[in-house]
């Protein structure tokens, strides 16, 4: 998310939601009818998300996610911007 005196600003909501439900990896992979390989990159871009304010993926399934927990997607290239 823009700011326009901060600039990257994190959504802190979205983020506290999103590790909540990254808490239970097991049920996380259920509930999303996923792979361990995608919790394993919506972890690492919930460290970008919370260092930068914005993480990218090429992966449909992990951009459809943050999309679910109310982060903003974008796409760009051939894959997804997340904020």
């Amino acid at each position: 998310m823009k700011h326009p005196v901060f600039g990257e600003t994190v959504r802190s909501d979205a983020c506290l939601d999103l590790v909540q439900g990254l808490k239970y990896g097991a049920e996380f992979l259920r509930k999303h009818k996923t792979v361990p390989y995608v919790h394993f990159e919506m972890c690492d871009g919930l460290r970008e998300l919370w260092k930068q304010g914005r993480t990218t993926t090429i992966n449909e399934q992990v951009a459809r996610i943050y999309r679910t927990y109310g982060f903003d997607v974008e796409e760009q290239g051939i894959g997804w911007a997340i904020s």
